[in-house]
């Protein structure tokens, strides 16, 4: 079903599943109404959804920007583990330490996880103490003018930031003009 899967972070994905109002639509729209002046509610129109493996930071991200996310089932319980070449420290050494230690622990809590339910514990009650590196898979849909909003974000983590960019390629596909409204 997802053909054009961007794979990002170390388990995540960013792929597109339907557009509506493309770009060559909003292009004969502005020119023949409103000519050289760009009009934003033209971005109403259209819509984009796609499907995103990411992890429940760059979840919390998009949901500020009034997408329609919605959950999948999965049963497979994962986290983005970061390597060394993503962690920020003074030496090579500090940054074995620090990614060493974030893979402990993440192994530590999904394990946890894993034995509370089992234990007989609610999925609720598990989630407790799942750290915020767990991945989901969702599927995301929005008009346009709230992608443009998630779009012109500006000094994000570099792990939201490839989110960012990936989702500007994909969108940038579909509508060539899109520069004009991220400005």
């Amino acid at each position: 079903m997802l053909l054009n899967k961007i794979n990002l972070l170390d388990k995540g994905f960013v792929a597109p599943l339907s557009f509506a109002g493309d770009g060559r639509l909003l292009q004969d729209l502005q020119d023949h109404y409103f000519r050289a002046k760009t009009n934003v509610k033209l971005l109403e129109i259209s819509s984009a959804v796609l499907v995103i493996k990411c992890p429940l930071f760059v979840q919390l991200n998009l949901s500020q920007y009034g997408l329609n996310i919605i959950t999948t089932p999965s049963e497979n319980v994962e986290a983005y583990i970061p390597d060394v070449s993503s962690i920020d420290g003074e030496t090579l050494e500090d940054k074995s330490e620090i990614a060493n230690y974030i893979k402990i622990t993440t192994e530590a809590l999904l394990l946890n996880h894993k034995g509370i339910v089992m234990d007989g514990a609610s999925r609720f009650t598990a989630q407790l103490l799942t750290p915020i590196t767990v991945y989901n898979e969702l599927i995301v849909a929005g008009r346009l003018s709230n992608w443009v909003s998630f779009l012109r974000q500006k000094k994000l983590p570099k792990e939201i930031e490839n989110y960012r960019k990936v989702i500007e390629g994909i969108l940038r596909v579909e509508w060539k003009n899109l520069d004009q409204f991220i400005k």
